[in-house]
């Protein structure tokens, strides 16, 4: 086995320092957050385990059980990839399985008027009572648009020149074909009348978007991690309305420090709202099943992933002591037996003596 790093100088080798990046990003959250759940997420034993495991799921990756995680996707980049995996596959179920029987889905993009004077806080309150009243009342979406069976709302912002822009994704289940026309007409009066009431300004018509199902689709395939978890360089995430709250965290650990302050504002505004919403009753129309917390989404472990170790506690406190984490999942991943993982730890331990 090649062991993933240098045993005379200790660094890591070539291609491997891109793995190490949601654990790097994961600590920088910590640093930024000192009272959240963030501050303990992968790092203390749980109490009704007597150890720490490493398991391996089919695809070959490897992931530690055992520990108390935090469950939050807003601020942890660790417990996101979990989480967005897992509901990731639970939309691309859902809309595969829908349009597999002749059914049809519309994709709905909703905006609010903002700019860099307004009230963060106010924004995303104000665009959920918007979303809120839009499906409430007799002039509901599920009134208006003809065949409808169902939705599921996404909530995500980025921050760029214009300041923080919340907005929503939504996802119509439809029975019958939909003209997108009659659709975009029927409910752009219903969003744009209760914007106006909120008090925001007049709506841009052009970010109101409704799209046939092809792009519903492509939206849930790469749903879930942003651009910056998945590329190896951090200043590759950008979108075209600016930076996601991840790309924020990347930036802060590069030094920004007006990244860090405004990553620590996306958090409070964000704290304890729902990335994803399903309809009433939608899940078990679709036959996807009970849905779980976020935490129990990111403590899971499948009944067919292999536990390859078992880790003391002894061993553990080295591991964190030296930041070792991502690097022992590596060794396990890429075949690295029991004593090749004692051989790393001893190696550090003697190294930093």
């Amino acid at each position: 086995m090649s062991v993933p790093f240098d045993t005379v100088t200790g660094e890591v080798n070539d291609g491997f320092d891109a793995r190490y990046k949601r654990y790097e990003l994961q600590s920088e959250s910590r640093r930024l957050l000192p009272a959240e759940r963030v501050c303990n997420c992968m790092r203390l034993k749980r109490k009704d385990v007597s150890a720490v495991s490493v398991m391996q799921r089919d695809t070959g990756s490897t992931y530690y059980a055992g520990l108390t995680v935090c469950g939050l996707p807003w601020v942890c980049p660790v417990c996101a990839a979990k989480i967005s995996e897992r509901r990731r596959g639970e939309l691309c179920q859902a809309v595969s399985e829908w349009q597999a029987k002749g059914n049809y889905l519309v994709f709905l993009t909703l905006t609010v008027p903002h700019t860099v004077h307004s009230k963060p806080f106010e924004l995303v309150n104000k665009l959920l009572k918007i979303n809120d009243s839009f499906n409430s009342g007799r002039k509901a979406v599920s009134f208006l648009v003809p065949g409808f069976f169902g939705q599921i709302r996404a909530l995500e912002v980025t921050h760029g020149e214009h300041g923080w822009h919340p907005h929503l994704h939504v996802l119509l289940f439809l029975e019958s074909k939909p003209n997108l026309l009659y659709i975009h007409r029927l409910l752009w009066g219903r969003w744009e009348s209760l914007v106006l009431a909120s008090g925001l300004g007049r709506p841009d018509r052009r970010a109101f978007r409704v799209q046939d199902g092809s792009e519903a689709a492509k939206y849930v395939s790469k749903w879930g991690i942003p651009e910056e978890m998945t590329k190896g360089h951090f200043k590759t995430a950008r979108t075209k309305r600016g930076r996601t709250p991840f790309a924020l965290l990347a930036d802060s650990l590069l030094g920004d420090k007006q990244a860090g302050e405004l990553f620590k504002e996306f958090a409070a505004m964000f704290k304890g709202k729902r990335q994803l919403r399903w309809s009433k009753g939608l899940r078990d129309r679709l036959g996807i099943g009970h849905e779980k917390t976020d935490e129990q989404e990111a403590q899971s472990v499948d009944a067919l992933d292999e536990k390859l170790a078992s880790i003391t506690a002894k061993e553990w406190s080295v591991i964190l002591r030296y930041k070792l984490r991502i690097l022992v999942l590596e060794v396990f991943r890429s075949g690295g037996t029991r004593e090749d993982f004692e051989n790393l730890l001893n190696f550090y331990q003697i190294k930093r003596e």
